[in-house]
């Protein structure tokens, strides 16, 4: 008999056990036993096979139900999905890279660095965010539906009426705050400063715009926590409140982009910065409404919001925008040519001042 494996010795050894108790039986030609002996083999075989073959059976069915139940592993599946999690992974860390990169470069701008020490420094932002707070939540009672002063039945005033304050407020702040230097000491002009400055025009603008621009970042999120609480008193869902939030932002972010830009220009003559200002406040959130209102912030706040369209939307190109997006994308372009106004004079200005220290250098050597 074969020798077989696993269980299957042992059925091989008790079947030729079996054949042996038996003791009768002839020789058969060419057979041998154990160790090469030839022995009879037995006329009882059949019945000694007989008590074996179940344990064969069961054996052979418990490695048949190993074999059923052993998993298939797929190495060329999970080889596959373990490089798909490893492609994942390399992207969601490139893309923390990009997004961390400007944070770590502003960071290490010196004139972004002096801005943030003279702005934690500065004692009056404590008194103008309480006055500020205090306006925005006087507004806000004033305009409660139903239950306050005014006793409103028209649910969605009261968001639109906060919105337009804070609009209001930030637009004339942002402005005139930009016109205003903030670094440096105020016996020196911001025109001397950037000839003295041992930076490029671009690193000086980008750390002085960010530097400028705490100050926005500090109302406005004063400003958040009430818009919120007015706009569930109004019913206005959650998108609306972003599409409004990010009116303010980039509004006023424009505002202060203009204010440096005022301010890097007419900063010798103070009188001409001063009414450009004033005028230009006057034409974003009053005239603007009249001659251009895709252009004033406080009539798209109101379009972001439950009240209805009054600006209606605007079709380019075979693409249909509302009429707040529109808004948001010019005060977006009204930012970055103020950016490019700016960054060119800065160019101008620091392209002067090393000619005049050149031409000082001559003087002195000659």
């Amino acid at each position: 008999m074969a020798r077989l494996h696993y269980g299957w010795v042992a059925v091989d050894q008790r079947a030729r056990i079996a054949s042996c108790a038996a003791g009768a039986g002839s020789v058969a030609p060419g057979t041998r036993g154990w160790h090469g002996v030839a022995h009879t083999r037995p006329a009882t075989a059949a019945p000694a096979l007989a008590f074996v073959w179940p344990e064969v059976k069961h054996v052979a069915g418990l490695r048949r139900r190993r074999e059923e139940s052993a998993p298939t592993v797929d190495w060329r599946g999970r080889g596959d999905a373990c490089a798909s999690g490893r492609t994942r992974a390399v992207q969601k860390v490139e893309a923390m890279h990009s997004v961390w990169i400007p944070f770590r470069r502003a960071w290490h701008n010196p004139i972004f660095r002096g801005g943030l020490e003279a702005f934690a420094q500065q004692p009056t932002h404590r008194s103008y965010s309480l006055n500020y707070v205090a306006t925005l939540a006087t507004v806000l009672l004033i305009t409660w539906p139903k239950e306050g002063f005014v006793n409103l039945r028209d649910l969605p005033f009261t968001y639109n009426a906060l919105g337009g304050t804070t609009l209001i407020i930030l637009a004339y702040l942002n402005i005139s705050q930009g016109a205003i230097k903030v670094l440096g000491s105020r016996y020196v002009s911001l025109h001397d400063w950037l000839a003295l400055a041992p930076v490029p025009a671009g690193t000086f603008l980008r750390g002085y715009l960010a530097a400028s621009c705490l100050e926005l970042w500090l109302f406005w999120g004063l400003s958040l926590p009430l818009l919120m609480l007015a706009a569930h008193v109004s019913g206005e869902p959650r998108l609306h409140l972003g599409a409004g939030m990010l009116i303010i932002f980039v509004c006023a972010g424009s505002y202060r982009m203009v204010g440096v830009t005022l301010l890097t220009c007419f900063e010798r003559d103070e009188f001409l910065l001063y009414i450009l200002v004033r005028l230009l406040y006057v034409f974003f959130i009053l005239g603007s409404g009249f001659v251009v209102p895709l252009f004033n912030p406080v009539l798209a706040f109101a379009d972001a919001s439950l009240w209805p369209h009054r600006l209606g939307s605007v079709a380019l190109s075979g693409l249909t925008m509302r009429a707040w997006v529109v808004t948001v994308v010019l005060h977006l372009l009204l930012g970055v040519g103020g950016f490019i106004i700016a960054l060119l004079r800065v160019h101008w200005v620091q392209h002067r001042g090393a000619g005049r220290e050149g031409k000082e250098e001559e003087r002195e050597h000659g």
